[in-house]
């Protein structure tokens, strides 16, 4: 009798509750969650145009679509927050999520059309012949020009961009800087290995690549990844139009996952001389377990989603010890 009376009180709640979000939505037709997506999907249209613009256009035209596009995302922002007090919690998540995403993208587009830190490589070579430096395409080398935008620039000077790659292995390292920023773009069968502190990574259109990440402080945003095995540490990750991919992660907040299938998931196994010292500095050194609590926002059902699932142990690859591969290589194999 007691559950019986306290559900009916629950459910009395919650239809006044409704009743209240129905009288706010007739004494004002944009307080309703249908009239908040419209426009915010109207915005979110604007401002992936306008990145378009800007990696068509270059640094110099492209000047004025960059600070649109920052006025642009913190009106977003500021919608979002704005309509959160009557919108779903899985709505309000979502458009964060968006907002997020797109400024992961302005990041990138600022990274491509104004290249920052020179990359060095060695081409290995099989015979015994002595290696020559090389300078591979993927990685730009021009310094900071004037077309930044001013409250771009500092940021801007902090972001490194290695895109266009093939058969490649890359490998950088950060030091205990926590400011860098990197992007991976558009590489196909590469290992990448980034050691150090990191602020913020942004992955686009990998395919049949490993990449292994120690300590970043802030989020992984992945998108259009194909085929690929990642070993990230980061206080947040969302993995986003990704297939067939495997993740070893060692996670502050539940992992993320929209438009995926074929993923799988695995407690963090990579290691090097030193990130113990890094995680720990980047508050990343305690497991979590939170790498398998996994959010589909695209499952809402109470079964568990189809696409992602725990990798079994007999399936997981051993630790990978980054300790002894040589800083900034790039190898044509």
């Amino acid at each position: 009798m007691l559950e019986r009376l306290a559900a009916l009180d629950s459910e009395r709640a919650r239809q006044a509750e409704a009743r209240r979000h129905d009288a706010a939505a007739s004494a004002n037709p944009l307080e309703s969650t249908g009239a908040f997506q419209g426009a915010f999907d109207e915005q979110r249209k604007v401002v992936e145009e306008s990145l378009s613009r800007i990696r068509q256009s270059g640094s110099a035209s492209g000047k004025a679509d960059m600070d649109a596009v920052a006025v642009q995302l913190a009106a977003m922002d500021k919608m979002v927050s704005d309509a959160s007090y009557f919108l779903p919690p899985y709505d309000v998540q979502s458009s964060r999520s968006v907002v997020d995403r797109l400024k992961q993208s302005l990041e990138s587009a600022i990274a491509e059309v104004i290249p920052k830190k020179k990359f060095s490589f060695r081409a290995k070579n099989s015979s015994s012949s002595p290696k020559e430096t090389v300078t591979p395409p993927a990685v730009k080398n021009e310094e900071e020009e004037d077309e930044t935008p001013s409250f771009m620039a500092d940021r801007a000077a902090k972001l490194h961009s290695i895109r266009d790659a093939k058969n490649s292995t890359i490998v950088h390292d950060s030091g205990e800087s926590s400011e860098t920023e990197v992007t991976l773009s558009n590489l196909t069968h590469c290992t990448v290995f980034l050691r150090g502190i990191f602020r913020a990574m942004f992955f686009h259109k990998l395919k049949n690549c490993h990449v292994y990440v120690s300590a970043v402080t802030g989020s992984i945003l992945l998108e259009e990844i194909d085929s690929c095995i990642f070993m990230l540490a980061s206080h947040q990750i969302r993995i986003h139009s990704t297939t067939n991919t495997d993740f070893y992660l060692r996670v502050r907040s539940r992992p993320i996952v929209e438009h995926v299938s074929g993923v799988r998931f695995a407690p963090y196994a990579f290691h090097y001389q030193g990130i113990e010292d890094h995680l720990k500095a980047a508050n990343l050194a305690e497991e979590t377990g939170l790498w398998e609590k996994v959010d589909d926002f695209r499952w809402l059902r109470a079964a568990a989603s189809p696409n992602w699932s725990i990798l079994r142990p007999d399936q997981r690859v051993p630790l990978v010890d980054g300790t002894n591969v040589s800083s900034r290589e790039f190898c044509n194999k």
